[in-house]
């Protein structure tokens, strides 16, 4: 029997073999999923071979939330996400949730596996972080269902910057599939054994190519907090000669991927960069950035050297930059990222400069290299000390991007609860929201209450006749009283609040979906413009015929139907078949709740309403 351990002098023995695990393991900053075969090819003993090399990659890492994330996607006929990322922080806990994982014996779907994966577990408000590496880890022992399909995804997933490592078991596998799903370079993405039980022999090859950064990794997707949101931001980055030319390549670096988590556009968020010594240099206008596309297109920072200057830098980024947007704009946040390495030849006028900015509106963030800063000159510069990031290294600076761009779009009006959708609806709207209130349970039941509250309480939505909400939880049975909510355009927070208590009545959907219909939407009903149903669902539904018949009704009378799945027990092989097209804009999976996942779906159903 092999025994894995991993000791504190960062030694992995593997059978009889030792290696030392890098430094960059050490410091990595990653959200890794595995994808593992569970498809009826495998033999069980394969299959709990395959979940012992898991544990042992995991042992290679430091699990964490401020190192590397784990997340376990099983591969069948649909995908089955077992672990989330971040839902276990130490290597522990996570292995034991790993040994419990159960082999499936279905298809290999692959191409489903991937989809959510690149689509869903990668984003902040289920688990993933915007500093982090986002890694995927293929195993399989054959060939999917759909190599197509597969290949399509596995290339939006790369598109997406995702790393991905393909490790192909034995002599049935499709080694063209396995290598074109593979990221560049091949000869370190991919990985091929004959069997399961030596799996272990890659561990240390596998494990260092993980470690190593030879995946030029971006960030993307705009991070959900920084949606909608109206603001002019500029980077001032110190380009004296204190500042070490390695560490100002890295924090152009920096700059790059927290500008890419903001909502590029020319109503939303727009990037300026200034680069400063003696004198400032405007490299970037905000008014020249209209897309994400457009940052990549910028002229390189340069590394000016001389003395530094800093008052002049800020005075710069005022009169050149902030100013012509404070009046064209004036409803959009005036943000400046200030990148220094502490040093400044001018630290009277530069705070100076910094209380002007301040009474100007301007929010102003530090973020400081090295150990030569001085923190009381930083709290003068900064509006306050939350504003304030330090790192001892630059090649610390991804650890922060995640807490920096949260603090900065939290101070950032927000444009999808007031200006993008000011005066919304513009149409007669009504909006019927479903669920089975005896089904869920007690969190998904607390979330389903929360986000209606907070739809209801959007101020971009204009109370009046036009717009009428609803709630079917109660299915009609006889000799039962039923707690639903009549559409009404009485509507406040307070009301919903008062109303939306907690029941143990029984409900199903089909006959939640058959009420709302003969209720709300046959055609002696009033007519409204826009019919919306919401549907929540926790668990696989009572009649799945009945169900989809009833969904195929409502749509054929126009009602638009969003089902939001919530948990990892939904059959998400039914969902397309109740959600209205494109299910891209009408299925919203939350997997697991985290923190901001009530504000992500509100703004998602928000859009939808007043598109």
């Amino acid at each position: 029997m092999l025994v894995w351990i991993l000791l504190h002098v960062s030694v992995i023995v593997i059978g009889v073999r030792t290696f030392h695990l890098s430094r960059e393991c050490h410091e990595m900053v990653s959200d890794i999923v595995f994808l593992i075969d569970s498809s009826f090819s495998l033999h069980k003993d394969d299959f709990k071979s395959q979940l012992v090399f898991v544990k042992a990659m995991i042992d290679s890492f430091t699990i964490g939330k401020d190192r590397i994330q784990v997340g376990v996607v099983s591969i069948g006929a649909s995908h089955h996400e077992n672990i989330g990322l971040g839902e276990y922080n130490n290597n522990h806990e996570l292995k034991i949730a790993v040994g419990d994982i159960k082999h499936l014996a279905e298809l290999s779907r692959t191409h489903l596996a991937l989809r959510h994966v690149h689509t869903n577990m990668f984003r902040p408000e289920h688990g993933g972080r915007p500093g982090a590496k986002h890694q995927i880890i293929l195993i399989s022992d054959g060939r999917s269902d759909d190599e197509n399909a597969t290949l399509q995804e596995a290339s939006e997933a790369r598109r997406k910057n995702i790393e991905i490592f393909s490790v192909s078991v034995g002599h049935s596998v499709n080694t063209f599939e396995l290598r074109a799903v593979a990221s560049e370079p091949k000869h370190s993405h991919v990985f091929k054994v004959d069997n399961f039980e030596a799996l272990q022999s890659i561990i240390k090859t596998l494990v260092t190519s993980a470690c190593h950064n030879n995946h030029d990794h971006e960030i993307q997707e705009t991070v959900h907090e920084c949606l909608d949101k109206a603001a002019d931001v500029v980077f001032v980055l110190d380009g004296s000669s204190s500042m070490w030319v390695p560490d100002f390549l890295v924090l152009e670096k920096f700059v790059s991927n927290v500008s890419q988590s903001f909502d590029i556009a020319p109503n939303l968020t727009r990037v300026g960069v200034i680069a400063y010594s003696d004198t400032p240099i405007v490299v970037v206008n905000p008014s020249d950035i209209h897309t994400k596309a457009d940052l990549h297109h910028h002229q390189k920072i340069p590394h000016i050297s001389g003395n530094t200057n800093t008052a002049m830098a800020l005075e710069a980024a005022w009169s050149k930059l902030l100013e012509e947007g404070k009046s064209n704009r004036p409803d959009a946040a005036q943000i400046l990222i200030l990148l220094t390495d502490g040093h400044s030849d001018d630290n009277d006028e530069a705070l100076r400069e910094a209380k002007y900015l301040h009474s100007k509106g301007v929010e102003v963030f530090v973020v400081a290299l090295g150990g030569k800063t001085n923190s009381e000159n930083l709290g003068h510069l900064a509006n306050s000390g939350e504003y304030i990031f330090h790192v001892e290294k630059a090649k610390e600076l991804p650890n922060i991007i995640s807490q920096l761009t949260s603090r900065v779009c939290h101070v950032m009006p927000s444009l999808g609860s007031s200006g993008m959708f000011a005066h919304c609806p513009q149409v007669t709207t009504d909006v019927v929201f479903i669920y089975d209130r005896n089904s869920v349970n007690g969190p998904h039941h607390d979330f389903i209450l929360r986000t209606l509250n907070e739809v209801v309480s959007s101020s971009g939505l204009q109370s009046g006749d036009d717009l009428r909400f609803g709630v079917i939880r109660d299915a009609p049975r006889e000799s039962e009283s039923s707690s639903d909510i009549e559409l009404t355009n009485q509507w406040t927070a307070a009301y919903f609040r008062n109303e939306l208590d907690l029941d143990t009545k029984r409900a199903e959907i089909d006959l939640l979906l058959q009420k709302v219909r003969i209720r709300y939407f046959l055609p002696l009903t009033r007519v409204a413009q826009k019919k919306i149903v919401v549907l929540f669902v926790d668990s696989n539904l009572a009649n799945n015929i009945g169900a989809t018949l009833e969904a195929m009704r409502l749509k054929r009378s126009d009602v638009r139907i969003v089902v939001v799945t919530l948990g990892k027990h939904v059959d998400m092989k039914q969902i397309p078949k109740l959600a209205s097209l494109p299910h891209s804009q009408y299925i919203i999976e939350i997997p697991f709740i985290h923190k901001h996942t009530i504000q992500h779906v509100t703004e998602k159903l928000i859009k939808i309403l007043c598109d």
